[in-house]
């Protein structure tokens, strides 16, 4: 059967092909090969590649777990891995496991281990201990080399490398864990830079730099190569559970061409692994394609009436970034609120929210604008139960309103802004004494104002007056980080505090605190007792030691009459927690809190929430203190003043960290509606550097338990008078502890001879005539006795 036309040339074609390569002396596997495979200089090869800190294999959970690590990189798809953070039968932390030999197992990879720390086998073992990067790669790995870095400290950093056969072509791959000192990351980028340009082979390096994009180590690193996320400023590695910084890097020799590059969610480890796909390129330098577009701001506010410029740029395959802006072509979604008169110029005309989409090169962006009026965050009126403060004014920003001793109900406050643009919100406190928060926010939607009202009572004899204070002691370290353990019971003594909660309190951890139990001492140099809530308890930090622990503390110059640690959900590698106590003062239960909270918000919503259940859950007088971490205009700690009295709220500017030059209030003393809030002037930030945070302090209030009065006696019990003079008496009772208070104005006062000697309401008395009398008074139930003798004539 005759072959078609089209085949019949297709065969000739192919046939003159093979003569070609048959008289070339080629073996016709060759030209197989070559017609299925990239060319023999790898140009095509594409490898997905990934960077992971697997932080020992262990979770957020805290839990060593290589399975799901394994698990992560299998899902991902990559075939070559460069890890840190990576034990080779390092110790218990890890199960003694040669990590990189049972991750290359799981996943049926070939694998190279890098020890950047190697320590003797532990006593009873034999294995060296060894901590340090390693290589997975589904293809065969040619040769390996550590290449040491400069480094500070006793863990050495090196540039970790491999030889890879990647179908033919040599490729080299890189992983490396940098150094935790800026200067000495700087020198180490350029000692990895020079490695890497060294080599002839196409090359990739994991890093994990411990540095942002824009430090100078990595912006050193990237003079040389590539970044796989050059157009994702967003793209957040660490923390895994609320990743907000990115400090892991996939880097490239200019060979390659950038795909697709994406951060993989999950808490397998305290660090999220990234991937990239690479396709090798000689020609990617020189003629690159379009990757991807962004303007140079994310979002944009504006006043209405302005005209704006705005950048586009355009993200190429090679890694380069170039301005694009006036190539683009331009759409706004509402032109009445802001339209394109230009490339990259937008001329706003009224309040609203546009988006402004560029279109270039197959690619596009948008861009939110939002458009405002004003910027006046100013209250207009401020109200009570419907009724305006008086003396209110716009620049004031706190007031204060004292209510009778048995008020139960928590006034109405309500507000009026002068711009009818901006929005109100009040928090209002759940009980009284409390405070209320009036929040501004203006119509540009980020200029506020915040005003303060704060609802007391008048303090009585009754109320009993005592010191509390919080203190992040940083483990004994100073500002300098010089351990002085005496200085902090220096600031402590000097202050006269009655109740101190501490945080960042260490009990034989290390050597950074002279292995020593702080609090023990502490309380010793003070004379208080103490309870101490260990959040942190690991294996001893030397043998023959206790055990290892790191937490909070309570120190009182009151017996702890209870202590109960309530760990709170934690992410990451410190466990946080809620140091519960209980004192008594003058008969009157208290109950104290130290706590230390999260660093991020997602720990510290959900911290917030459980410390908010547990003080609920109790009775009484509650007061808690501790590092919050969170500033005041935050949600856990408008959560927080909702439910207590805080006595710095008239001082939004109480700042405590840093002790050298502080900036942030994170540091509380909350008091529920039981404890009254003594002399806003007497409560203070402490200026000291015995520690990297300022201690506060202030006087609190607690109600004098009620006391069973044993008897009421008059003075003076006796009095010799001439007729026509007057004495003041007073009547003081007696109570079951030995305390005694004055009654007079309490009491029944009665004569027996009046016209010898008389008493009035009041407890003054007057002689009459000459005689005797007696003069009595009477309370719950108690009597007591004057005895009057009138000598001389009457005047």
């Amino acid at each position: 059967m005759a072959l078609p036309t089209g085949t019949r040339r297709m065969t000739l074609i192919r046939f003159l092909i093979l003569l070609t390569l048959l008289s070339a002396g080629l073996p016709l596997s060759s030209a197989t090969a070559a017609s299925d495979s990239p060319s023999s200089s790898g140009k095509g090869l594409k490898l997905k590649v990934m960077s992971y800190n697997i932080n020992n294999g262990r979770g957020t959970d805290g839990v060593n777990d290589l399975a799901r690590i394994a698990d992560v990189i299998r899902g991902s798809g990559a075939e070559v891995v460069g890890l840190q953070a990576v034990d080779r039968f390092y110790s218990s932390r890890s199960g003694y496991e040669d990590q990189a030999k049972k991750l290359a197992e799981l996943l049926g990879m070939h694998y190279a281990f890098g020890a950047t720390v190697d320590l003797d086998p532990e006593p009873g073992r034999t294995e060296r201990r060894q901590f340090g990067t390693a290589i997975l790669s589904k293809y065969p790995i040619l040769s390996s080399n550590l290449n040491l870095l400069s480094h500070s400290g006793t863990e050495k950093r090196a540039l970790f490398e491999a030889l890879l056969d990647v179908d033919g072509t040599k490729v080299r791959f890189y992983t490396t864990h940098m150094d935790t000192s800026a200067s000495v990351r700087l020198t180490e980028a350029g000692e990895i830079a020079s490695l890497i340009g060294s080599r002839t082979e196409p090359g990739i390096a994991a890093v994990y730099a411990n540095a942002l994009p824009g430090s100078p180590e990595v912006q050193r690193l990237l003079g040389t190569l590539a970044d796989s996320f050059f157009d994702q400023s967003t793209a957040g590695t660490t923390p895994s559970y609320l990743p907000t910084k990115r400090v892991s890097y996939l880097l490239s020799t200019p060979e390659w061409e950038l795909g697709e590059a994406r951060v993989i969610s999950s808490l397998a480890s305290t660090h999220l692994p990234i991937v990239s796909e690479l396709t090798l390129n000689p020609d990617a330098r020189l003629h690159p394609d379009l990757k991807s577009l962004a303007y140079a701001d994310q979002t944009i506010t504006e006043m209405a009436g302005n005209a704006l410029k705005v950048k586009l740029n355009g993200y190429y395959t090679n890694g380069t970034v170039r301005d694009v802006t006036e190539w683009a072509a331009y759409h706004s979604s509402r032109p009445e609120v802001a339209d394109i008169t230009a490339p990259g110029v937008i001329q706003t005309k009224a309040a609203g929210v546009s988006v402004i989409k560029a279109v270039y090169g197959g690619q596009t962006a948008e861009l939110p604008l939002t458009v405002y009026l004003t910027r006046n965050a100013d209250l207009e009126t401020l109200l009570v139960d419907g009724k305006p403060i008086q003396e209110f004014t716009a620049d004031r920003l706190f007031y204060e309103r004292i209510l009778p001793d048995g008020a139960v109900r928590v006034p109405k406050v309500t507000a009026e802004a002068a711009d009818p643009n901006a929005r109100v919100t009040v928090y209002a406190p759940n009980a009284v004494p409390g405070n209320a928060y009036v929040v501004v926010t203006a119509d540009d939607g980020t200029t506020t104002k915040e005003y303060r009202l704060s609802f007391t009572k008048q303090k009585g004899e009754e109320h009993v007056p005592f010191k509390v204070m919080s203190f992040n002691i940083h483990h004994g370290a100073d500002a300098g980080n010089v351990y002085d353990l005496e200085r902090i019971a220096a600031v402590i003594r000097e202050s006269g505090a009655d109740l101190i909660g501490l945080q960042e309190v260490d009990r034989y951890y290390s050597s950074r605190s002279n292995n020593e139990d702080t609090i023990a001492r502490l309380a010793g140099m003070l004379g208080m007792h103490y309870a101490y809530g260990a959040n942190l308890d690991r294996e001893p930090a030397a043998p023959g030691q206790p055990r290892s622990q790191y937490g909070t503390a309570v120190l009182s110059k009151y017996p702890i009459l209870y202590a109960e640690n309530h760990l709170l959900t934690s992410y990451g590698q410190e466990q946080r927690g809620l140091l519960e106590t209980r004192v008594e003062i003058e008969g009157t239960p208290v109950t104290f809190y130290s706590t230390h909270l999260g660093l991020d918000a997602a720990q510290q919503k959900v911290q917030t929430e459980e410390l908010l259940a547990i003080t609920g859950s109790r009775s009484g007088a509650q007061i808690v203190v501790g590092d919050f971490n969170a500033k005041p205009e935050t949600p856990d700690m408008r959560m927080m003043a909702q439910a207590f009295q805080e006595p710095f709220v008239d001082r939004p500017d109480a700042y405590t960290f840093d002790a050298e030059a502080p900036s942030s209030k994170i540091d509380y003393i909350w008091a529920n509606e039981q404890v009254l809030v003594g002399d806003r002037s007497e409560a203070q930030v402490i200026d000291t550097q015995a520690s990297d945070h300022r201690p506060i302090i202030s006087t609190l209030y607690v109600k004098r338990a009620p006391q069973k009065p044993v008897s009421l006696a008059l003075d003076p019990q006796e009095w010799q008078a001439q007729p026509g003079e007057t004495v003041p008496i007073k009547a003081i009772l007696t109570y079951e502890d030995g305390t005694t208070r004055e009654v007079t104005g309490s009491v029944k006062f009665a004569h027996t001879q009046g016209s010898v000697a008389s008493v009035n309401v009041h407890g003054i008395v007057k002689a009459h005539r000459p005689g005797t009398a007696a003069i009595t008074a009477v309370y719950e139930g108690l009597r007591a006795e004057l005895k009057v003798n009138v000598t001389g004539e009457r005047k």
